[in-house]
């Protein structure tokens, strides 16, 4: 995230949908984990959301050890507390295209983003299910589109 615009815009505090993503990944409590990490072997298929590497008793042993007492320990599938590193989020998308227009894509709809399962907007503003969408597991890490060739990236920003 070296583009000067996104390290400028303006961000207030999250709103709606990342807040409803915030309320557990926040990057300070434990529940920012989720059953099927990146490159983990665990990944869930459309119509089943918790599918397992293994069928069995050790199923629930991959990520509940019982290493602490009798509550869970399901540290492996932890990604961080670490969040500066991720894109900003509640960003007014209007706001950036007029102030940094040459930086950035104007979507057809400025309120709602691309059509399709393409990057969207939330009344106007990049919101974390903005690129992720956490019902469809079919482009890890639950990416809207792919980032190959950093496909998602440009898609908003002009590099």
């Amino acid at each position: 995230y070296n583009s000067s615009a996104t390290l400028e815009a303006a961000t207030g505090q999250p709103n709606g949908l990342s807040l409803a993503c915030l309320s557990c990944h926040d990057g300070i409590i434990a529940v920012d984990s989720i059953i099927n990490q990146p490159s983990s072997g665990l990944i869930a298929t459309p119509g089943w959301h918790y599918q397992m590497k293994l069928l069995g008793p050790d199923n629930c042993g991959l990520c509940h050890t019982g290493a602490i007492g009798s509550g869970h320990d399901s540290r492996a599938s932890y990604l961080g507390i670490d969040l500066s590193d991720d894109h900003p989020i509640s960003i007014d998308y209007n706001d950036l295209t007029t102030q940094f227009g040459t930086e950035f894509n104007t979507p057809p709809d400025l309120s709602r983003g691309w059509p399709g399962n393409d990057i969207k907007l939330y009344f106007g503003y990049v919101e974390c299910p903005s690129c992720h969408d956490v019902h469809d597991p079919d482009i890890p890490p639950f990416l809207r589109i792919s980032n190959a060739d950093s496909a998602l990236c440009t898609k908003c920003h002009m590099k």
